[in-house]
């Protein structure tokens, strides 16, 4: 196979697939990082306009009953995002988790590799720090977009205690009082409720990716 795959059609067959292996992988990387910015952006503008809502709800223009009629399409909204947050975790639980792992193991190897390859070259050394610039920005995005669903679900109920609830009727108050109670909880991305992505997991990933660089450095000069 080692002389064979200089002649035809071998020869062309290898050169097609490994000149289009990297635009078929980097197509499939983008469609799928961004189908997860797509939606996570979707969810933050339901959670951001929930926010602007909830300080609508009592509009001295409006009546009792307009006022009570609002609040309650605020808590179907919520509802609603409750439901398609659930949707996204359960579409991108299992590869969010691999993600992380696979990174982590990226990370610490491509940076060990680059310090024990130190010698090679320049442009040998460009290649693997490029590599490593790549995994640290993709993980990056998937944390970052987390943080910020996680940022407007913190805010909800600060909106809730904010808009001048003391003005409204006692059906209104006990209403938005349920509510309230409701919307204290987080809700945010994350693998099977084990792994939260947000900027604190993005952090404990780069301190594990580099206390296992360096144990392998460690073991490599012992």
């Amino acid at each position: 196979m080692e002389n064979s795959k200089y002649y035809s059609p071998l020869h062309e067959v290898l050169f097609c697939s490994e000149s289009l292996s990297g635009y078929t992988t980097l197509a499939g990387v983008v469609a799928f990082d961004g189908l997860y910015v797509l939606l996570t952006m979707h969810m933050i503008a339901m959670l951001k306009s929930l926010n602007l809502f909830i300080g609508e709800t009592t509009n001295e223009n409006f009546t009792d009953l307009e006022k009570q009629f609002f609040l309650h399409e605020c808590i179907e909204h919520h509802a609603r995002a409750l439901k398609f947050l659930n949707d996204i975790n359960r579409i991108f639980s299992p590869i969010l988790i691999l993600q992380v792992f696979t990174s982590t193991s990226i990370i610490c190897v491509i940076a060990f590799h680059a310090s024990a390859n130190a010698n090679e070259g320049d442009s040998q050394i460009l290649v693997m720090v490029l590599y490593l610039i790549a995994a640290f920005y993709q993980l990056f995005q998937f944390c970052w977009y987390g943080q910020r669903v996680q940022n407007e679900s913190i805010q909800l109920p600060k909106s809730v205690y904010d808009c001048d609830w003391y003005k409204c009727s006692k059906k209104f108050k006990t209403t938005l009082h349920i509510f309230f109670l409701d919307v204290q909880k987080t809700v945010d991305i994350s693998a099977y409720k084990l792994i939260v992505m947000s900027l604190e997991t993005y952090l404990s990933i780069i301190r594990t990716a580099a206390s296992y660089f360096t144990a392998l450095q460690t073991l490599t000069e012992e």
